[in-house]
């Protein structure tokens, strides 16, 4: 960070997530709907319980793309102070397949 503030004169606005799921994959594509006999767009499967790839967490979205999540979500809570240390000013907790009692 401090060499973009020597080149710019200004600290850069930065967001980490501090909570959530890295995106390892993400597919134009769903297959879940194929496999489990659908064929139609907006099925829903995916929605409708936690789905996994061997043990990578699966997530679609409204328009049926799908995305492979890594296993374990980040937790940089404890950080934040460190974080904020460093000039971060913007944090983002994600919570993409954490149900209501994960939360």
């Amino acid at each position: 960070m401090s060499g973009y503030r020597d080149r710019y004169k200004s600290t850069p606005s930065l967001e980490v997530m501090i909570y959530g799921h890295y995106q390892m994959m993400h597919m134009k594509h769903c297959f879940i709907n194929k496999e489990l006999g659908y064929n139609k767009l907006h099925c829903n499967a995916c929605h409708k319980e936690r789905l996994y790839l061997d043990d990578y967490p699966l997530f679609g979205d409204e328009e049926c793309h799908l995305s492979v999540l890594y296993k374990e979500p980040v937790n940089l809570c404890p950080n934040v102070l460190e974080l904020k240390s460093i000039g971060i000013k913007h944090f983002l907790i994600d919570y993409t397949i954490e149900n209501d009692n994960e939360m």
